[in-house]
């Protein structure tokens, strides 16, 4: 994927969805078929990815809640906890 983002990432699973239909089709071409192993793998891996962003959502609902969330964003940023251009910002 080119682009690392939940867009991306959404089409490269369909892509996969699409792969598997084409599979049961034995007239379909190999290049356009994916095994049910690569599949699995492939989903697992995507819902780590999911499932980091539902954290850093979770995280931006805590940190709304503290007086100091825009400095604990910013010092989150830093560290390389979200994967943004650092223009991250919470609601006041």
């Amino acid at each position: 994927m080119s682009n690392n983002n939940l867009q991306a990432l959404r089409n490269h699973l369909f892509d996969v969805i699409e792969r598997l239909k084409e599979s049961n089709d034995p007239s379909a071409d190999t290049k356009d078929t994916i095994s049910l192993e690569i599949a699995k793998e492939i989903t697992e891996a995507a819902k780590v990815i999911v499932n980091s962003s539902k954290i850093e959502v979770d995280f931006l609902r805590v940190a709304e809640k503290l007086d100091s969330s825009d400095k604990l964003v910013h010092n989150m940023n830093q560290t390389g906890f979200f994967l943004t251009d650092g223009s991250t910002q919470t609601k006041k």
